[in-house]
């Protein structure tokens, strides 16, 4: 159950987020497991078309649409409700997000779309060369004062038989400090090799190809105004750095604006798993899951040169809002294949919940 616990409200709308899988990965390559008329649009496009039927949300958010054309001939002009929408392209206009409200209990005051950045990655070989450069420098020192020692070492020998009794405690004392100098050598030494078994990283913040869409949506019945983010951050587990980057240009945005204290719900397919630092700052910053992500077990499942079955779609919300009766799409899956099959038009399940504001 989501929402606040000990309140049950009368919940009056639905939302639905949904990664439908675009034509363009939609591949032997990409799914190789997959039979291929599974991937076909003509076959994906009347699943996506009876679910949605099905589902009938009041607000509907798509990513990963790379052609908008297609999606709203081939689908949303047959929904039930006529949603009300935009499509917004990310950078590189190769795909986008798609955000539709239903008009007759929903007003968009104002939307707009902001890109984010992300982390670029270069290593640092000459730095690297440097601190060994350095290494020989101050290998060459230590060698240059293992040669005065041994210099001081010959005088206090010349005068051993004056100063027997002093050149004891002077070997003795030299001793002690040799062996100190000899495991604070040591030290450092394992220190640098530490730091060349590192590889050196500069790290740049650069404009990335993601977006997020950023709605101020009004309840006609009750005037109640919400703010609604879709987004679809950077794939693959090793862009978390750029994921975190992405979830904080989100944030910032929402304090600059002074909303961080509104109604928000945030949306979609965020690539990163409830562990990930990316989504616990997101919970850090008071964005409450809509499912109970130790119970959920999966929202895509695809097989590629390994199973990938993870948690990767998200309905977030913040502010005075009541949300239950949340559910993901359930359809058979051959553990053998994965998603898309023939009764499934994506990799990814669909998410969906009803809510209203207080």
């Amino acid at each position: 159950m989501g929402g606040i616990i000990g309140c049950s409200p009368s919940l009056n709308y639905s939302i639905l987020q949904w990664n439908t899988l675009c034509s363009t990965l939609a591949t032997k390559e990409s799914f190789p497991k997959v039979d291929e008329n599974c991937l076909l649009w003509e076959n994906r496009k009347k699943l996506i078309k009876e679910f949605l039927t099905q589902e009938n949300p009041d607000i509907l958010t798509i990513e990963e649409i790379d052609n908008f054309e297609n999606f709203q001939t081939d689908i949303l002009n047959d929904l039930p409700i006529k949603y009300i929408g935009n499509f917004f392209e990310k950078v590189d206009k190769k795909m986008g997000i798609y955000l539709g409200i239903n008009p007759d209990k929903f007003l968009v005051i104002e939307e707009k779309k902001e890109v984010l950045n992300a982390v670029k990655i270069e290593k640092k070989k000459d730095d690297k060369k440097e601190i060994i450069e350095k290494k020989d420098d101050k290998k060459e020192i230590i060698e240059k004062k293992d040669d005065k020692k041994e210099i001081k070492k010959d005088e206090e020998e010349e005068e051993e038989e004056e100063e027997e009794e002093e050149k004891k405690e002077e070997e003795k004392k030299e001793e002690e400090k040799k062996e100190e100098e000899k495991k604070e050598e040591e030290k450092k030494e394992e220190e640098k090799k530490e730091e060349e078994k590192k590889e050196e990283e500069k790290i740049e913040i650069i404009q990335s190809n993601q977006i997020f869409v950023i709605a101020k949506i009004q309840d006609i019945k009750s005037k109640e105004i919400f703010y609604l983010i879709v987004t679809h951050l950077k794939s693959k587990k090793e862009n978390e750095k750029s994921r975190i980057i992405q979830v904080e240009d989100i944030i910032n945005y929402l304090k600059k604006n002074n909303l961080a204290k509104e109604n928000i719900i945030i949306i979609g397919d965020l690539n990163a798993e409830p562990n990930y630092d990316s989504i616990k700052k997101l919970e850090q910053f008071g964005m409450r899951s809509v499912f109970n992500l130790q119970q959920l077990d999966y929202t895509t499942y695809k097989i590629r040169n390994e199973v990938e079955k993870r948690i990767i779609d998200y309905i977030f919300y913040k502010g005075n809002l009541f949300f239950a009766e949340e559910q993901k799409a359930q359809t058979e899956i051959d553990e053998n294949l994965g998603l898309p099959n023939l009764k499934f038009p994506s990799d990814h399940l669909y998410l969906t919940a009803k809510f209203k504001l207080s």
